[in-house]
């Protein structure tokens, strides 16, 4: 039996043999890693076809889009920031997650128009300042954001240098001048401010006003000189704004009837009308000496700053029209009521 087993083995082997010289290959397509290969006798053709890989995704690793073998590993996303129009955005696949957030708008200021604080981007104009002119004692600043604009205005008596002139309470001067008889000749007295005192008035001479008070100035001027004994003296007295001399001149006015000169003051954005006159006197020859005394008396708004009363010499002219900055006023000496 054994021996019939092995020879009915041996016949089939023989027409296995002889059968595959004679078959029709039966051929299955070649794999990433396989040839085409006849599935009856396993003969194979041609080349496997390899893997063809496809990038990996955020989510997935490299892919063989053949037989869908992976090697390494998926990167995960990349998310980038979210902006005001963007949500979180992978910089990979393009997927988003969350919303954008919107901008964060910061309001306008005078030189920035509206602001998104996240992204810069801007809509509308700026503001632009809102000035408030500069007058003697502010600068301009903008009423928005508190920006200088300029600078305070600078007095007249800084302009035209008058302020080199100016002189101090119980100190003496020479004071210049030319004398009365003949103009020829000229004196040089020795003046002193020797009383400034400020008081609201007394309701007769001095008329009392709400918001304003008086500034009561004495110069005291000693003649002792021989030109002066001989030809007497001939002083002259001047009052300017120190800050705006064109405005004080020009607004000037006499009234006869009152004695009163009035002017006008800018103070701080306000226009006040303003009153003075002048009392004077000699005190007439002793020892060769003579002293003329002048007392200014001027009503001016509450801590004006910006009044001058002073001396000038007579012999230098005053044309029509003049301001004191058009005249030589070496000689001139200024007393501020400040």
């Amino acid at each position: 039996m054994k021996k019939q087993t092995i020879i009915l083995a041996m016949l089939l082997a023989l027409l296995l043999l002889a059968a595959c010289g004679q078959h029709e290959h039966q051929w299955e397509d070649a794999t990433c890693t396989e040839p085409e290969t006849c599935s009856v006798c396993g003969e194979t053709r041609g080349e496997a076809l390899g893997h063809r890989w496809r990038s990996a995704g955020c989510d997935e690793p490299e892919t063989c889009a053949r037989c869908g073998e992976t090697r390494g590993e998926a990167p995960g996303h990349d998310w980038q920031d979210a902006t005001c129009t963007e949500p979180e955005t992978c910089a990979r696949c393009g997927e988003t997650r969350g919303e954008a957030p919107g901008h964060d708008w910061q309001d306008a200021t005078c030189t920035e128009p509206e602001t998104c604080a996240r992204c810069g981007e801007t809509r509308g104009e700026a503001l632009g300042h809102e000035a408030v002119p500069a007058d003697y004692w502010t600068a301009s600043v903008c009423s928005r954001c508190g920006e200088e604009l300029a600078p305070k205005l600078t007095p007249d008596f800084v302009t035209y240098g008058l302020d080199a002139h100016f002189i101090e309470q119980g100190k003496t001067y020479d004071y210049k001048t030319r004398c009365y008889e003949d103009e020829s000749y000229s004196t040089v007295g020795k003046a002193t401010v020797t009383r400034y005192d400020v008081t609201p008035g007394d309701g007769e001479t001095l008329e009392i006003r709400d918001g304003y008070s008086w500034r009561i100035v004495t110069f005291e001027v000693v003649f002792d000189d021989d030109n002066a004994y001989n030809f007497g003296m001939s002083p002259s007295i001047t009052r300017e704004d120190y800050y705006d001399i064109r405005r004080h001149d020009d607004t000037l006015d006499y009234d006869e009837e009152t004695g009163l000169d009035s002017f006008d003051v800018v103070y701080k954005g306000e226009t006040y009308r303003c009153y003075s006159f002048l009392e004077n006197d000699y005190a007439g020859w002793s020892d060769h000496s003579n002293t003329w005394t002048c007392t200014f008396y001027i009503q001016l708004p509450d801590d004006y700053d910006g009044m001058v009363v002073g001396l000038r010499n007579r012999s230098i002219v005053w044309p029509d029209d003049a301001y004191i900055f058009d005249l030589d006023n070496s000689d001139t000496l200024f007393f501020r009521l400040n």
